[in-house]
């Protein structure tokens, strides 16, 4: 073997393992972000589980509970529990995207990393 071609060698070694370990870091990434993301869409769709209960309550209460000044309240309660709900969905749905993003990535960078095996 040449120098040239021993060089090359190393070169092509060296550029493989440094492959090797930017995939290892990206699944290892992914994996993380699946285990950060995964209870917060679940404590999300608790809140807005919550949230539809108390609405539901709300909802249930007489419209003339202590006179107008509790309408009012009551209605209050319904427009802050719905504000709160579209936030929360708004923010499900984009942690859920992340989440899913995540997932579906590691499958494909553990066959690449199959790959180097």
């Amino acid at each position: 073997m040449s120098l040239e071609q021993a060089e090359r060698a190393a070169l092509d070694k060296h550029t493989r393992l440094w492959q090797i370990d930017q995939l290892r870091n990206a699944l290892l990434h992914k994996r993380q972000l699946v285990e950060q993301l995964t209870p917060q869409v679940e404590a999300i769709t608790k809140s807005l589980r919550l949230l539809g209960q108390m609405q539901e309550l709300v909802a249930q209460m007489s419209p003339d509970i202590n006179g107008t000044g509790g309408a009012r309240a009551r209605d209050q309660i319904m427009l802050s529990c719905a504000a709160g709900a579209k936030g929360l969905i708004n923010r499900r749905q984009r942690v859920q995207k992340q989440l899913d993003a995540a997932t579906e990535a590691i499958p494909t960078l553990e066959a690449q990393l199959a790959t180097f095996s």
